[in-house]
């Protein structure tokens, strides 16, 4: 540093006085008092009006010992100070020394953020600035910027399935932020970032990066719901073989209103419900087995569409 300062008395001789400095790197002056000076040797030829020299003067200024700041550890999580976007896990390890006196360090960051210890942890991401200060008030400063991976993020496109027991619909995901690789893992088992050929529902889907952050996303498979109603054209109740043996309208869940009428041939009502997918007919009318033949229906699915009709077999 240039901080020294050389200040003389001139007394005796004849004045006006000749005052002459010289010193390092070409350094010369003729006042009296001398600010500002660099370390080095500084010589004095002082003489007065009668070129009778009064005085010489050689004098040495001396600096103390530079302070040194020597990294030890910066926190590099595959390239980033931090782990994850808003982690504070970041840490700095240095190693103070030098100066002259007792050294003080003082560490100021992001939001405000101060220290006095030489090794600081917990850091969010930002710059970071280490001054070291010694008894004489010299000051040596080191800085850091800590990093941090952009936010990782789940984007998807949903392919709804057609009907409930269908499995056409798919999810197309799109991961970002974050460290790559990235490790992905659905509520069922799958690994692979895009699903196809699944059932309508909820799906959730766990992606870790290479630093273990976690994101998470639920997403839905709805249901289109075109040409999903399907009526049997025969049951065989009686028959030894568990098929057939009830009156079951595929996906007459997706109607809850609906409500199904079945007449004899000649008009004779012999079935009447609603809640279709609990109240199935089997074939029987106030407890008695109607007999083999062909039974006629209605059906309102009580979503204001025109009321469905057909026949349904009965086959012992």
């Amino acid at each position: 540093s240039s901080d020294a300062t050389i200040s003389i008395t001139i007394n005796g001789g004849t004045q006006p006085y000749a005052i002459n400095w010289s010193g390092p790197g070409g350094f010369t002056s003729t006042d009296e008092d001398l600010v500002n000076l660099l370390a080095g040797m500084y010589s004095l030829s002082l003489t007065d009006a009668n070129n009778c020299i009064l005085y010489t003067l050689d004098t040495l200024i001396t600096e103390g010992s530079q302070i040194v700041i020597t990294p030890v550890d910066v926190s590099d999580y595959n390239g980033y100070g931090v782990t994850c976007y808003g982690a504070a896990d970041g840490y700095i390890d240095v190693d103070i020394s030098g100066g002259t006196g007792a050294l003080t360090a003082s560490w100021a960051g992001p939001g405000g953020y101060t220290s006095a210890d030489t090794d600081i942890s917990g850091l969010e991401a930002g710059d970071y600035t280490l001054t070291v200060t010694d008894g004489l008030g010299c000051i040596e400063t080191y800085q850091v910027s800590l990093t941090e991976p952009e936010e990782l993020s789940i984007t998807y496109l949903v392919t709804d399935a057609s009907c409930p027991d269908v499995q056409d619909g798919s999810i197309d995901i799109t991961v970002t932020g974050g460290v790559t690789p990235y490790a992905v893992l659905w509520d069922d088992g799958a690994t692979s970032e895009d699903r196809d050929a699944i059932y309508p529902g909820d799906y959730t889907v766990v992606v870790t990066d290479v630093n273990a952050c976690i994101e998470q996303a639920t997403i839905t498979v709805d249901i289109i719901g075109i040409n999903c109603l399907e009526v049997p054209e025969i049951i065989t109740p009686g028959v030894a073989d568990g098929k057939n043996d009830v009156l079951k309208i595929r996906n007459i869940g997706l109607y809850p209103d609906a409500e199904i009428k079945i007449f004899t041939r000649w008009g004779k009502l012999i079935y009447s419900a609603k809640n279709l997918a609990e109240n199935q007919w089997d074939g029987t009318y106030k407890g008695k087995a109607m007999p083999v033949d062909s039974y006629h229906y209605i059906l309102d699915l009580g979503d204001g569409s025109t009321p469905r009709t057909g026949t349904i077999t009965i086959i012992r």
